[in-house]
């Protein structure tokens, strides 16, 4: 017989779309009407997922005005509330693969740390050492970064060649340097591109880099450093970052 044209539904989504309805509607019943359940197939669904959890994701309750029902546990809750940030991130990148510039999905994803500087790349190596493994990361357009990551986080996190990644960093563990004293510098990390902004303080300021294809980096030096470069809008620089000063989230 010839194979069904017509996309199977994710078993995945209709278990949290019951869950969800669970909390919308306070009953099972009404619950497996909403999603086109019966009883028997939604409460089986629900006491899988409960018996899979580690903790109860819903709960009977009785009395009441309304006579009692079913409410979410503060498990069920966050189980639908990482769903919730799962489904905005993926809905991120698939807006970043169609073509938007990343920096509109990095300034949100922004709003969860505060390192200033956040590349979206893939893992292209991955050296393992005794200790520490050294992902090579390959960012948009050709540039990379060297990143070094503990040998337990980085099997906790399944790193692969491969693996989507966020690296991120503080400004201030950017080095500013002239594009031809960079090579001397002892350090793998290296990004070139215009001076973009500075934004002077007494003690501390801040530069943005302007890299090629749009990226941006800030840095964060002290101002006599900054008056000892002699930068200045438009001028060409160079980044330096350590290996050991960049973090890694997995987006697999």
């Amino acid at each position: 017989m010839p194979r069904s044209t017509h996309p199977q539904p994710d078993p995945r989504r209709k278990r949290l779309a019951l869950l969800s309805a669970v909390r919308a509607t306070g009953s099972i019943s009404a619950a497996a009407r909403q999603v086109g359940l019966s009883y028997k197939g939604a409460w089986q669904i629900l006491d899988a997922m409960n018996r899979a959890s580690r903790e109860p994701l819903f709960t009977r309750v009785s009395g009441g005005t309304g006579g009692g029902g079913t409410v979410l546990t503060t498990r069920g809750e966050a189980v639908l509330a990482a769903d919730a940030l799962l489904e905005r991130l993926s809905s991120m990148l698939d807006e970043t693969l169609d073509g938007r510039h990343e920096g509109a999905l990095l300034a949100r994803l922004g709003l969860q740390t505060s390192a200033r500087n956040q590349f979206l790349g893939r893992v292209a190596a991955l050296a393992v050492g005794a200790v520490n493994d050294l992902a090579t990361v390959e960012l948009a357009h050709g540039a990379a970064l060297q990143v070094s990551v503990t040998r337990d986080s980085s099997r906790r996190m399944k790193l692969a060649p491969g693996t989507e990644v966020l690296a991120f960093f503080k400004a201030g563990a950017v080095l500013l340097a002239h594009p031809e004293a960079a090579p001397h510098i002892a350090l793998p990390n290296c990004l070139c591109g215009r001076i973009g902004q500075i934004h002077p303080g007494t003690v501390n300021s801040e530069v943005t880099l302007d890299l090629p294809h749009g990226m941006t980096l800030h840095a964060m030096l002290d101002t006599v450093t900054l008056n000892r470069l002699a930068l200045e809008a438009g001028s060409p620089a160079c980044a330096l970052i350590s290996p050991t000063d960049i973090l890694l989230a997995s987006l697999a």
